[in-house]
């Protein structure tokens, strides 16, 4: 995750509503903020330093008066307009920019990187689900969805806000025609299933399970109707299961 991405997704969520889950978030995000600017840092002064050791280097051979047959490279000493810390650039380096019809550079290397990164625009998302706690990526195209629409960000991923929109409902039953209850835990389970949603209540399917019992037993019965009992038979037991699993 660049480090633009992390800061965008930062103020995005300093401007919520503060909830244990959007703190415990932001926290995650300034711990890695604070890793990757310290990377930034380390770079610049990294660069500093071999920008003060070339120049260190330059003005050595200059005052020996460059003796022997090795070219002694001059250049500039700039400061950065962005973290004001300086860079060096060479007498080649000018003259390709001069060459190429540019200006010269007005950032250090880091800081130049960073520009680009936000002249890029903005980046996909990683956000960690407040249900299963897995990272899924809040896309470009999905950011913009939710800004054009005044959303906030999501906090689920799709899956689970699959479950979230489910909400139980009735079913009127076949055999006595009264409305049942198809609970989100059932609807869950025979989705995973892939089985539709039962037609008769839990007490008609036990009437129906004991008849079709008693019809295997003495042979009668349509075996098409036989198949179709069995699935809800089958259906019946899951249901419980599932019900019994959510209490």
């Amino acid at each position: 995750m660049s480090s633009l991405a992390i800061k965008q997704e930062i103020m995005t969520l300093e401007e919520q509503k503060q909830n244990p889950q959007t703190k415990a978030r932001l926290a995650v995000l300034y711990a890695q903020r604070d890793a990757a600017d310290g990377v930034v840092a380390a770079a610049v002064q990294k660069k500093q330093a071999d920008a003060d050791a070339a120049l260190a280097k330059v003005a050595k051979k200059s005052r020996s008066g460059g003796g022997g047959s090795k070219e002694v490279h001059s250049g500039q000493l700039l400061a950065c307009r962005d973290c004001e810390s300086n860079f060096f650039v060479s007498d080649k380096e000018q003259a390709f920019f001069t060459e190429k019809g540019l200006t010269m550079p007005t950032r250090c290397y880091p800081c130049r990187q960073e520009k680009k990164a936000q002249r890029q625009g903005p980046q996909p998302m990683h956000i960690s689900c407040k249900n299963c706690q897995k990272e899924f990526v809040h896309s470009i195209g999905a950011q913009q969805h939710y800004e054009e629409n005044g959303w906030e960000l999501p906090i689920r991923c799709v899956d689970c806000r699959a479950v979230k929109r489910m909400a139980p409902f009735a079913i009127n039953c076949k055999d006595c025609h009264t409305d049942f209850n198809f609970s989100v835990g059932s609807q869950i389970h025979f989705k995973q299933a892939g089985w539709d949603a039962p037609s008769r209540c839990v007490d008609c399917r036990k009437v129906n399970k004991a008849k079709v019992t008693t019809e295997a037993a003495t042979g009668g019965g349509d075996p098409a109707a036989e198949k179709v009992d069995e699935e809800e038979v089958i259906a019946v037991v899951a249901e419980a299961f599932a019900e019994k699993s959510a209490e």
